[in-house]
């Protein structure tokens, strides 16, 4: 990993956050709400952690998400599931994401440790 590049590592998603979920509107805020606060405290300890520097207004972004077996996620609605966890990091970044490219997402299977790995790559001049 360069000194530009880091990587966020978070829970996975709330599955109230799944564009496929039909929850009610107050419980899928409160999910959306406490999963934006966790990835930008974890966005907070990589910072600190890997001592990163760079312009991450316009990131490339790739996730890379560890699940308990071999069930695969649609990438598209993987993507749309993240969406506060992007808004959490681009809080904690003090930047807009609305720049950010999203590459396609990655899955693997880790039964111990299920997880979501954001990999963010500044824009390089």
């Amino acid at each position: 990993i360069s000194r530009q590049t880091f990587q966020p590592t978070l829970p996975l998603p709330p599955k109230e956050l799944s564009p496929n979920a039909r929850v009610h509107w107050g419980r899928k805020a409160r999910a959306t709400k406490k999963y934006r606060l966790t990835a930008s405290v974890c966005t907070d300890i990589a910072l600190k952690d890997d001592g990163v520097e760079g312009d991450y207004q316009q990131a490339r972004v790739q996730v890379k998400l560890f699940n308990r077996t071999a069930h695969r996620r649609d990438g598209d609605n993987l993507i749309a599931t993240l969406k506060s966890a992007f808004d959490g990091i681009a809080d904690a970044l003090y930047v807009d994401d609305a720049e950010w490219t999203h590459l396609p997402p990655m899955q693997e299977t880790d039964k111990d440790d299920p997880r979501v790995e954001v990999h963010l790559a500044p824009k390089t001049k």
